[in-house]
């Protein structure tokens, strides 16, 4: 029986840390598509974390749709650009335990404009 215990005891001491560390955390998801509401694939959407510049960068799958998976909480600014393309930026409050939905609907860039 003390085995048993000491089993399940060590069992929440390993676990309990684990998932208080995962209900921290969030996630940011969303769809890339041009005007005519046409998904974009392959546009580079990075998301910046504010307050300490902690960046990670992703690219749309070929449904356009992205995701940021185990974000920590807080707020979160989402940059999309794609070629031939105006880039577009959002900001967005990942909350513990959540899916925080970000979608983006392109504008087209002007012909002859060149942005550096």
């Amino acid at each position: 029986m003390a085995i048993a215990i000491f089993v399940a005891v060590t069992c929440v001491v390993i676990v309990a840390p684990s998932a208080m560390a995962q209900a921290q955390r969030g996630s940011i998801r969303g769809e890339v598509i041009d005007p005519a509401g046409a998904v974009i694939p392959n546009a580079k959407v990075v998301v910046t974390k504010r307050g300490i510049n902690e960046t990670h960068e992703t690219t749309a799958n070929p449904h356009g749709d992205y995701s940021f998976e185990e974000l920590e909480a807080g707020e979160y600014v989402v940059k999309v650009e794609v070629a031939g393309f105006k880039s577009s930026v959002k900001k967005v409050i990942v909350k513990a335990g959540r899916d925080s939905t970000v979608n983006f609907k392109l504008k087209l860039r002007e012909p002859g404009v060149t942005v550096y």
